[in-house]
């Protein structure tokens, strides 16, 4: 094992309403694998959401909003495509890594990208001369989950990411809750309409282990429940999700677009879909691998 004590990994990341929170903690997992060889590991967005900022402080990294993104690496996990660049060409960080999930040109200045999906390649990025981990073998997921009890007669877990979904959304949460009278429904999060019940973010897996099914966007919560084994439903809500959700409906499990129907027409898919909820091909944490990786790079001397 590569010793990196004295190193420092700086995540450049937010986690807020409007961004929600799974950026943030992918890149969590990875600084918490870096803090196992040694590391130091600091965070120097704007990390709001309350279950975010407890977990960045139970794992030891710390959050300094403003603070100088400079270390032996920098990690760039934002949506925001001016920031990516001047972060890259402007930072010192003598390793700079910019995790992407969907295919695009690589701003100047980075010399890795991690693609933290099992769908990722290094097809994604033309004309990107630096290495590329990607794949089933570089998924951030997180370390300690549970694994599912096969409770049948469990509740219907729905989890959107950090943040609030629009008022549609909530309708279709509201209008499912009608359909299916004989079905318990648990939001994780604050926004749950009348007739579902609110549980916190923080007991998502707690709440899926035991549930019947888990409803999931599709992003990074969907390969934690491949890893814990929950059947699941996969709902796109943005478009950056596409590649994830043409991953889930590969591997058979059923899904729907919220983006093309309206929020009656999702109800009644959601109501057609629960029953079907399957589980994905297993899937575990491979950020170890991607901190090991840049331990070797960056005390080979080859980062600079």
């Amino acid at each position: 094992m590569i010793d990196v004590a004295g190193r420092r990994m700086v995540l450049a990341v937010d986690a807020t309403v409007a961004v929600g929170a799974g950026h943030a903690m992918r890149v969590l997992t990875l600084a918490s694998a870096w803090r196992n060889l040694g590391g130091e590991a600091v965070a120097v967005g704007r990390i709001d959401l309350p279950f975010v900022a407890r977990r960045y402080q139970d794992l030891g990294v710390t959050v300094q909003p403003g603070g100088d993104p400079t270390g032996d690496v920098l990690v760039v996990d934002r949506y925001d495509a001016a920031h990516r660049r001047t972060l890259g060409a402007e930072n010192g960080s003598p390793l700079k890594v910019l995790v992407g999930d969907l295919p695009e040109a690589v701003p100047k200045g980075y010399d890795l990208v991690w693609n933290p999906n099992p769908y990722g390649s290094a097809a994604l990025y033309p004309g990107f001369s630096g290495r590329v981990l990607a794949g089933a073998g570089f998924i951030a997921i997180r370390e300690g989950l549970p694994k599912w009890q096969k409770r049948l007669d469990g509740d219907v877990i729905v989890t959107l990411g950090g943040g609030v979904p629009d008022q549609a959304m909530i309708r279709s949460f509201a209008l499912l809750a009608r359909l299916m009278p004989a079905e318990r429904i648990a939001i994780a999060g604050h926004w749950a309409p009348p007739g579902c019940r609110a549980v916190s973010p923080d007991r998502l897996w707690a709440e899926a282990e035991a549930g019947k099914c888990l409803v999931t966007a599709a992003g990074g919560t969907a390969w934690e429940a491949a890893a814990v084994g929950v059947p699941m439903v996969v709902v796109v809500i943005a478009d950056n999700q596409r590649l994830a959700f043409q991953w889930a409906r590969a591997s058979g499990v059923p899904g729907a677009d919220a983006q093309s129907i309206n929020s009656e027409g999702l109800a009644h898919q959601l109501r057609a879909l629960i029953p079907a909820a399957m589980i994905a091909p297993a899937l575990a944490n491979g950020a170890g691998r991607v901190a090991a990786e840049l331990a070797r790079l960056v005390t080979s001397g080859r980062a600079a």
